[in-house]
Formats: C-alpha cells, sequence, structure tokens
C-alpha cells in the first residue's frame, strides 16, 4: 500500500463518515421538526374538541330553554280570542269565587309588535285571601291563551292584615292574522 492509497481510502473513510452524520443530522432535524408541528397539531386538536364541547353544551341548554317555552307558544298559534281581556278575567274570578272583590277594570291600550296582538285589562282586588291569589294566579297561568302579568301591585287590606287588596295588568297576547 502506498500513501496514496492510504489518503484515498482515508479520505473516502472521512466523506462516508460526514455523510452517515450528515445523514443522522437530517433525520434528527426532520424527527424534531415532525415532533413540533405533531405536538402544536395535537394542542389544536384539544383545544377544538373543548370548543365542541361547550358547543354541546350550549346546544343541550338551548334545547331546554326551547322545550321550556314550548307550551308558550303553543298558547300563540291557538285562534285569536273573541272576547276582551276584561271578560276573560271576570270567567276566571267567577270560576274561584273572586268576581264580587273585582272592584275596576280599565281597559290598556291594545298594541300591534313584532306580529303580535296584545290587548290589556288592569284589574283591582279589594280583600283576597292569599289562597284566592294563588288560585288566580294559577289560572291565569293555565288559561288556554296566553295570558301575561305586565304589572303587579300587592298591600295588605286596611281593615284585615290578612287581605290583599291587588292591582294587577293583564294582557292576553295572541298571533296577528
Amino acid at each position: 500500500m502506498n500513501l496514496d492509497e492510504i489518503r484515498r481510502n482515508i479520505s473516502e473513510n472521512i466523506i462516508f463518515y460526514i455523510k452517515g452524520i450528515a445523514v443522522l443530522i437530517a433525520v434528527g432535524l426532520f424527527i424534531a421538526v415532525t415532533y413540533n408541528i405533531t405536538n402544536k397539531k395535537e394542542k389544536l386538536v384539544s383545544l377544538k374538541k373543548e370548543e365542541l364541547a361547550s358547543f354541546y353544551n350550549l346546544r343541550k341548554e338551548y334545547l331546554k330553554e326551547l322545550a321550556s317555552i314550548a307550551h308558550l307558544e303553543k298558547k300563540l298559534l291557538l285562534p285569536q280570542v273573541d272576547r276582551s281581556t276584561g271578560a276573560i278575567i271576570e270567567e276566571i274570578g267567577t270560576q274561584i269565587g273572586i268576581k264580587g272583590k273585582m272592584t275596576s277594570f280599565k281597559p290598556t291600550e291594545e298594541t300591534i309588535e313584532k306580529g303580535y296582538n296584545q290587548r290589556g285589562v288592569e284589574i283591582k282586588l279589594e280583600g283576597l285571601t292569599l289562597n284566592q291569589l294563588i288560585n288566580l294566579l294559577y289560572r291565569i297561568n293555565k288559561y288556554r291563551n296566553l295570558l301575561l302579568i305586565k304589572d303587579f301591585a300587592m298591600k295588605t287590606h286596611f281593615e284585615n292584615p290578612d287581605l290583599f287588596d291587588i292591582t294587577i295588568q293583564i294582557t292576553v297576547i295572541t298571533k296577528q292574522i
């Protein structure tokens, strides 16, 4: 072996080792870059999963609220009431035995908002027991058409503190034809 062959073998070995080290460095860089990209994507996926879970919770809340107002929507879609709000309240008062305690009926202005008719009445009742008041509010709530209590004032009766004087403004809401 001569000196030139030894140099050539050494330089070929060095070049081979340098190439091997370069390949290892390239593979290492590729793995590091891939790991970083994968890590970022995993974080993004976990954030999107959390966002999706919050949307599912919002959807569940929305459906729950929608179900809670479905009975009101059914009441709105019933045919229009051909009687005045005062007549409806008189009917309810007769059913629960408080018609004689209704001292005044004052119709309120009929309004039309966003496709809905609103007809109301302000009623004063004197000398109601707590049970009669609860029955009145229950009947208003359960009436076949949508009745809303717009204003409510209650004070104790002057002669008997166990009785109440009530001023209540009730509106019947129907869909405009």
